[in-house]
């Protein structure tokens, strides 16, 4: 028998096939044994009390944006963004290409790689992206490990332009052709220009004025007509941070078409509304923009009744300076890798009472099933990366500034009492946060790769 570096007792343990009583025995990095907790606990270098806890696959979220390597790294950088992901019980994440330069080919790919050996101190997956003119690109980053490959329906800046349906066709036949995957921002370019150039007009600053530029109709329409290609091309279709809950019957109606489509959101749709941008204005300005309180509500029935794959934090923070430019002038985009798991324990596990399966299953094991590291990833199971986090559901805590992690340590949830507290994440056998404290170094987080 391998020599036990690690026993958990007392937990209750929550996996995506059913919830346990279990003594959990890490060797080597790796889930070693499942022993029954009426068992004794094998002798091993650290023993960890865990009653009262529960105890779930570290969990993994698939759409950050750490801004590393290029021009922005003043917002936030692989280090502090991944100590993120850690105090958040997050113990592997999937960054997206919204660094300079794009991550369009081998050398992009290789750049982004290495800088984020060297900083993270969680797993990490990298996706590609989808440009206009990179499509011989995609089989070569698909090699390289690029998890999936994303485009914008909407102009993103000069560095990320829109990829017109033409180009998203062309994309999606590649990716067809080499089973990858294409996730897209579903905004129609044209109708949330013309809803905002309407409400510009109209001389509004008020913050619900960046809901009405951007209505519910814009997100739906680009869904739609995102599927409609996949349909042509054959294509896997991820949707991106879905706020709509009305996605979600699109989505139903395409599968049962034979359409491979999935969907993800994001805390923020969960738990903030329209009353948040009134209160906070460019404080809580994203792409797609907070929704309306009875949205909310329904995008967690969704949620609950398996309508949306997975969580994502679309952590993408801004310097206060650059959110206080004004409204309309301030970048688009919240920080959240820290707050997204205690988002779903306080407001679904706890207040809606979740089912514990199915939320795991949402918080970690869908996400590795789609971007193919599972089961390495998103279970407790012999033989698969030892990543946990522990959760003390009796506890509370309050959001506050100072126990942020990321470079730009403001939130949105600032003052929130959240229940339920992340007590401990362990990235394969190692404690990587303590409750307080990062205990991992920069660079221990590997690289991961879809099988």
């Amino acid at each position: 028998m391998s020599e036990i570096d690690l026993v958990i007792e007392g937990a209750t343990v929550a996996t995506d096939y059913g919830v346990l009583h279990a003594t959990v025995c890490v060797a080597g990095g790796i889930c070693h044994s499942l022993l029954d907790a009426s068992q004794p606990a094998p002798a091993a270098a650290r023993h960890i009390d865990a009653a009262g806890l529960l105890l779930i696959p570290g969990g993994i979220d698939c759409h950050t944006h750490f801004w590393e390597p290029g021009w922005f790294t003043h917002r936030e950088d692989f280090y502090h963004g991944s100590m993120s992901c850690a105090a958040g019980g997050v113990t592997t994440t999937l960054e997206h290409p919204l660094s300079i330069p794009p991550v369009a080919d081998e050398a992009s790919f290789e750049l982004k790689k290495t800088v984020a050996s060297s900083k993270s101190v969680v797993d990490f997956g990298l996706w590609g992206a989808l440009l206009p003119g990179n499509v011989d690109q995609l089989a070569t980053l698909k090699g390289l490990g690029a998890v999936a490959f994303k485009g914008f329906m909407l102009d993103a800046g000069a560095d990320y332009p829109w990829v017109d349906d033409g180009a998203l066709l062309d994309g999606m036949r590649e990716a067809a052709r080499i089973d990858a995957i294409v996730g897209v921002h579903a905004e129609s370019d044209a109708l949330t220009h013309h809803a905002t150039e309407r409400v510009k007009a109209a001389g509004r600053t008020d913050g619900r004025s960046i809901a009405d530029g951007r209505p519910p109709f814009s997100e739906l329409e680009a869904i739609h007509r995102a599927i409609l290609l996949a349909k042509e091309s054959g294509a896997r279709l991820h949707i991106v941070h879905m706020s709509v809950p009305e996605g979600a019957e699109l989505i139903a109606e395409a599968r049962a078409a034979g359409v491979r489509v999935t969907s993800e959101t994001c805390g923020h749709y969960l738990l903030l509304n329209t009353g948040t941008l009134d209160e906070l204005g460019a404080y809580a300005k994203c792409k797609p923009p907070l929704r309306d309180e009875a949205s909310r509500q329904r995008l967690w029935e969704t949620v609950l009744s398996g309508g949306i794959d997975f969580m994502a934090s679309d952590h993408s923070p801004y310097s206060r300076e650059e959110k206080d430019q004004g409204l309309w002038e301030a970048p688009w985009g919240l920080p959240g890798a820290q707050t997204l798991l205690p988002i779903l324990i306080s407001e679904g596990v706890i207040a809606r009472q979740w089912d514990l399966v199915d939320f795991v299953k949402f918080s970690s094991t869908n996400a590795a099933r789609l971007f193919g590291i599972y089961p390495r990833k998103g279970t407790v199971m012999v033989g698969s990366d030892a990543d946990f986090t522990l959760i003390d559901l009796d506890a509370s805590w309050t959001v506050d500034a100072g126990d942020l992690h990321s470079k730009q340590p403001w939130s949105p949830l600032e003052g929130r009492t959240l229940q339920g507290r992340i007590v401990s994440t362990i990235r394969r056998g190692e404690v990587i946060y303590d409750g307080s404290r990062i205990l991992a170094a920069p660079g221990s987080g590997q690289f991961v790769r879809p099988a």
